[in-house]
């Protein structure tokens, strides 16, 4: 498959500064409620904010290689959009970072969950034990930066991937909903609860072994300028962007292209959808620091964009 166990991580600063039950639909199209978004309805009872084995099956990891020496290694994230894309951000497809770092983006992972076991089992409260049958590498095809990206401002930060072999949907590997109602392209989702996750910084160490989750809430842009952000980072901050905070929690180094998510009932199926794509915070200091907000590419307005680019 490419990469084995115990992957390395690839620490590329600036970048973020802060089933097997198969599922049929036509690859290349939008999933809709019923086929994308699970929500884990669990009773596994675990401490802390580590996932299930089984949880956010969207998760991806994007995976680089080095051009000088070959090592190849984890510095962002992703989520499932159908068979074939892979929603991230546009930085981490490019930025001069990679490229002083002799870094490009070669393909990408389903299914992991913890980066140092070769099969992931975890048990919960009656003894069972779930496993998974392991990761799956995909090969990219084409990537698909939006054409008004900014790499010094970040603005327009949303990308996709389109993938060389269609992937095959399991409990353990399936696509995130897009929220794809008339009103999406307004909403600003203030005071809503969100939750990211991924295997980025942790306190305690540089990469998390295990995907974690956490919650945080959105905020009112302005409200987001007035929390100990720095002048240099309220001129990037714009209508098509969301600023989220955590207390104690957040986003950090090697999330950066995950989806910020959000349950929602729409036609009386509870799903997750992604509202967001996390772009950058203040710097490599001030991850899961009080106060300090994560700048998320707001979806809604590019929705019109993903649909046109998976149609292709």
């Amino acid at each position: 498959m490419g990469l084995t166990k115990g992957v390395r991580f690839f620490i590329i600063y600036g970048i973020f500064s802060s089933l097997e039950h198969i599922i049929e639909i036509q690859a290349d199209t939008l999933p809709t409620p019923t086929e994308c978004g699970k929500v884990d309805l669990s009773t596994r009872i675990f401490g802390g904010v580590q996932t299930h084995v089984d949880e956010f099956p969207w998760s991806t990891m994007l995976i680089y290689e080095n051009k000088v020496n070959g090592d190849v290694g984890f510095a962002c994230g992703g989520a499932l959009i159908n068979h074939y894309h892979i929603l991230t951000a546009a930085h981490c497809t490019q930025s001069e970072i990679m490229a002083k770092q002799n870094l490009v983006l070669s393909k990408v992972r389903l299914g992991e969950w913890n980066t140092e076991s070769e099969i992931d089992c975890e048990m919960y409260e009656n003894d069972d034990v779930l496993c998974s049958p392991g990761f799956r590498d995909y090969a990219i095809q084409e990537k698909i930066v939006h054409p008004q990206y900014d790499n010094r401002t970040q603005a327009n930060d949303i990308a996709l991937l389109r993938l060389a072999q269609e992937v095959e949907y399991t409990n353990f590997i399936s696509p995130i909903c897009l929220p794809l109602q008339a009103d999406a392209v307004q909403k600003l989702y203030e005071n809503v609860a969100a939750e990211v996750a991924g295997w980025g910084q942790t306190e305690t160490a540089l990469y998390s072994k295990v995907k974690l989750k956490t919650t945080v809430t959105v905020k009112n842009l302005e409200q987001c300028k007035n929390h100990n952000m720095p002048q240099r980072v309220k001129n990037r901050i714009g209508g098509n962007q969301l600023c989220a905070m955590g207390i104690g929690t957040d986003a950090c180094h090697g999330d950066s292209g995950g989806p910020l998510m959000l349950q929602d009932m729409q036609n009386g199926k509870n799903a997750y959808y992604v509202i967001g794509v996390i772009s950058f915070g203040f710097d490599k200091k001030t991850c899961a620091v009080d106060g300090y907000a994560s700048i998320y590419t707001r979806l809604g307005p590019y929705i019109g964009w993903i649909k046109e680019q998976t149609q292709k």
